[in-house]
């Protein structure tokens, strides 16, 4: 299912086309007919921020409102991270459509690259550290490189946190995060402060 994460997330034709590809369902209709739910009911609007009307039948002659609170534009939480897979005995998960483990005691570069099959330059560049960094158990080791954008819009920044943990945070690249905001490579943002995302 990698490839699906490619994809944007409000592409329902494309992920449903996909997940009928990656053998998801046996049915050789399956994409036809999530796409036909999905427009009969109207879900994209979910992808707007927006409300859906849902009809009751006729006879009863009214209608059902199902809220959805609109994302902030400020907000500090992307879409929730979810595990693809398990590898080497540890779960793989996904942030901002970009795999990523969770550092363990002991965990090296060199321990990492041969149970994940990367090259050495890999993990210090898709995470913005130099190949002598000592890796610290709980911190999020992104695996693939991260994304020119993220799923929201700006960040509010944190006491101690600095433009790569926002890197982090939001899986989006550093140098980009840069460049969005028009700062300058080593600058530092302020507490409080809105950094765009995307």
């Amino acid at each position: 299912y990698g490839e699906l994460f490619t994809l944007d997330i409000t592409d329902y034709k494309g992920w449903a086309h996909g997940l009928k590809k990656c053998g998801y369902a046996t049915n050789p209709q399956y994409a036809q007919l999530l796409i036909k739910t999905i427009e009969e009911h109207k879900l994209y609007e979910l992808d707007k921020g927006g409300d859906i009307i849902a009809e009751k039948p006729k006879e009863k002659n009214h209608t059902i409102t199902q809220p959805r609170t609109p994302r902030s534009k400020s907000n500090n939480t992307d879409l929730p991270d979810f595990e693809l897979k398990q590898q080497g005995g540890r779960s793989v998960m996904v942030r901002n459509r970009v795999q990523y483990i969770v550092v363990k005691q002991g965990d090296t570069f060199e321990k990492l690259n041969k149970e994940l099959e990367l090259m050495s330059w890999q993990l210090p560049k898709y995470n913005d550290l130099s190949s002598s960094s000592k890796l610290q158990a709980g911190d999020i080791l992104y695996i693939q490189p991260k994304r020119r954008k993220a799923s929201t819009r700006e960040h509010v920044v944190k006491s101690g946190e600095n433009m790569r943990s926002i890197s982090q945070t939001h899986a989006i690249k550093l140098s980009r995060l840069y460049k969005l905001n028009q700062l300058e490579v080593g600058a530092e943002p302020r507490e409080g402060q809105q950094l765009k995302l995307r």
